[in-house]
């Protein structure tokens, strides 16, 4: 019976402790918050953890050998209640008394992170190469080394370098995540290849302390990044599938070099696993995404601009008056946030009586009449928009108030940024008695607007809006701003100031930025040292203006405009003294410290020219398709002025 007994006790104490780790993960930053402090808590957490390993099986055997193990059992079950009663006395930053979401919604997230999918095996890969060799040193140091005795002294050096990469790790943060890893898991390979080539202790010893250092970084930093960018509400889910692969990684390392050392040699089976960990590190340098360990490390780097409440609301808002009623679960899967998100909009909404709360629903405060099956035509339209598009957003409020003018309904669609996200969208939306169809591709490349060709046999009246389609498309109802013509207002504008040496800094990945690199380079073919570069976080847009002596700058987006308004204030670069600068968008250009001056192109107008389109399709079926464009406008603020130095 007390053997039994034992095993039960160990068996419960093991469960307990794997399911501790995940949580631990997820409740650190929900203490401490994402900023700096994180790194400096997951530095403690680790380097307490060292200490621990290192002094806990001495202390243990003083107190087994003192005061017996009666004794030893009660310190031990004490030091779990009062672990207990601190983690129950920290207090959260946020809170929130909404119902915590299921394991789906942690799978569903593990997916969504690209961080997390390439992070998952790549750790999965290091700790089965870890694993064999940790389980060839022992062999290892009794054939080389002379014996248990130098064992256990490699493996004191391991722990102390472990303590060494869990301080480290801490100054590490201002480096790319993917840099870090990549040096630490070359610098962990080849801290074994020397350490299975030692000759001697010395050598060994060495080679262990750079081993438990970088591996020690290959571990944290990556737990690190990983509690910054993923929702705190599904960390914990996400930890336990890494804590999982990490089982099963460990399981299959510390099988695999055994045998392989066996079945070849021990030599051959260490270089085998140190190479597998630094190839790892290279697919590591290609696959992980650019992202800082440090939260306030964003210099030359786009911050993540989350959408204001205020707007996540009026979406909200939208949705429900088209539809009546509308699942919670629905909603946070439109809008891509997280449940809990979606509950709190919601209460807060209903507390302002803007609409009804239900069970895991939401409602309109009025009755929205439902199609019937039994009609025909219903006077409803479906419309479908990006998510977390700003810009696109004017647009469809403008559609939407021109059709609710004419006594249509409007039922909304968001589409998440996803590839080909549109197509499953518009033939759900169709399934209803909809009569026609407004919608705005994203096509994020030429290609996908090429493959988008569904959209001209949709078999009901169909305008794109904002988008001005080529190939197949071409034939097609659609409204656009005129991007060219709002090109030429913006260079007109930089060289009736006297500036001849322009920048236009502009993504690739839409229709709009690729219509305005193409009008920039037609339109500034006679200026002095006109160029387009790109405006994603890397480009190092100040060191260029500089490099080319440039002395105004053209940006396809309000907020990357913003930016490099305060990066070239934080450069000494005053603007618009020395630089003058022009966005184009006009969304939030006149909120800046320095208003930006900006081409505003007819978000609204180009809604409502849409709508009417389609009203017109819809009296006269079989009506030509029509093309319209309408013109932008130039909005002069602070941010441009006449060029006074060369």
């Amino acid at each position: 019976m007390g053997g039994t007994a034992i095993y039960v006790a160990v068996f419960a104490e093991s469960v307990g402790a794997v399911a501790f780790r995940p949580a631990a993960q997820a409740h650190v930053p929900a203490v401490v918050g994402t900023g700096a402090a994180l790194s400096s808590a997951n530095s403690w957490n680790a380097a307490t953890d060292g200490v621990v390993r290192l002094v806990g099986p001495l202390l243990g055997g003083v107190l087994l050998a003192w005061a017996g193990f009666e004794v030893l059992v009660a310190l031990d079950v004490l030091s779990y209640l009062v672990s207990a009663v601190a983690i129950a006395c920290t207090r959260k930053r946020s809170r929130s008394r909404d119902a915590r979401p299921g394991l789906r919604d942690g799978l569903k997230a593990l997916g969504e992170f690209r961080l997390a999918r390439v992070l998952l095996p790549l750790s999965g890969v290091f700790l089965m190469a870890n694993a064999s060799l940790s389980a060839l040193l022992v062999p290892f140091g009794v054939q080389r080394l002379g014996g248990i005795t130098q064992v256990a002294t490699v493996l004191s050096a391991l722990g102390v370098g472990f303590l060494g990469g869990a301080v480290l790790v801490r100054w590490l943060d201002r480096i790319e995540l993917r840099v870090t890893l990549a040096s630490a898991q070359l610098m962990t390979a080849a801290g074994f290849v020397v350490l299975f080539s030692a000759e001697g202790l010395g050598v060994a010893m060495a080679a262990a302390v750079v081993v438990g250092t970088f591996g020690s970084v290959t571990l944290i930093a990556p737990q690190t990044a990983l509690q910054r960018v993923a929702p705190n509400e599904v960390l914990g889910r996400i930890a336990a599938v890494f804590l999982a692969v990490a089982a099963l990684a460990t399981l299959v390392g510390a099988v695999a070099g055994p045998w392989l050392a066996e079945s070849v040699s021990l030599r051959f089976a260490a270089m085998a696993a140190a190479t597998v960990t630094g190839l790892g590190a290279l697919v590591g340098v290609v696959t992980v995404p650019p992202v800082m360990l440090a939260a306030n490390a964003q210099t030359n780097r786009r911050p993540v601009m989350r959408e204001p409440s205020e707007q996540r609301r009026q979406r909200i808002l939208a949705v429900i008056a088209s539809r009546g009623t509308v699942k919670v679960s629905d909603l946070a899967s439109e809008l891509d946030v997280s449940i809990v998100t979606i509950r709190r909009d919601v209460e807060e909404l209903a507390k302002l009586g803007k609409l009804r709360r239900g069970h895991g629903v939401a409602r309109s405060l009025t009755p929205v009449e439902q199609p019937s099956s039994k009609r025909e035509t219903n006077g409803a339209v479906a419309l479908v928009v990006p998510e977390r598009h700003a810009y696109l957003y004017e647009t469809m409020n403008g559609a939407r108030q021109a059709l609710e003018e004419a006594g249509m309904r409007v039922v909304l669609h968001i589409a998440p940024q996803v590839k080909g996200a549109e197509k499953p969208i518009v033939e759900r939306a169709l399934a209803e008695p909809v009569q026609g169809l407004l919608i705005a591709p994203r096509w994020r490349t030429h290609e996908e607007e090429l493959k988008d060709d569904w959209l001209a046999d949709t078999g009901v009246p169909t305008v794109l809006m904002e988008r001005r389609p080529a190939g197949p498309l071409r034939a097609m109802n659609s409204v656009c701003s005129d991007h060219w013509y709002g090109m030429y207002m913006a260079v007109k504008h930089l060289t009736d100031l006297g500036h001849r040496r322009i920048v236009l800094a502009a993504r690739d990945d839409s229709p709009t930025a690729r219509a305005l690199r193409k009008a920039f380079k037609e339109i500034s073919a006679d200026l002095d040292d006109a160029i387009t570069v790109g405006s994603s976080p890397d480009t190092g847009l100040v060191g260029i203006l500089r490099a080319h002596r440039a002395t105004a700058t053209i940006l396809h987006g309000d907020v990357d405009a913003l930016m490099l308004v305060q990066q070239l204030t934080d450069a000494g670069i005053r603007v618009p003294r020395r630089c003058s600068v022009v966005a184009y968008d006009d969304v939030v250009a006149a909120l800046g410290s320095i208003p930006l001056t900006a081409i505003a192109p007819p978000k609204t107008e180009v809604g409502r020219a849409a709508a009417q389109v389609l009203l017109r399709q819809l009296q006269s079926p079989g009506r030509s398709a029509e093309r319209v464009e309408l013109l932008p406008e130039l909005k002069v603020r602070s941010s441009t002025e006449r060029l006074t130095v060369s």
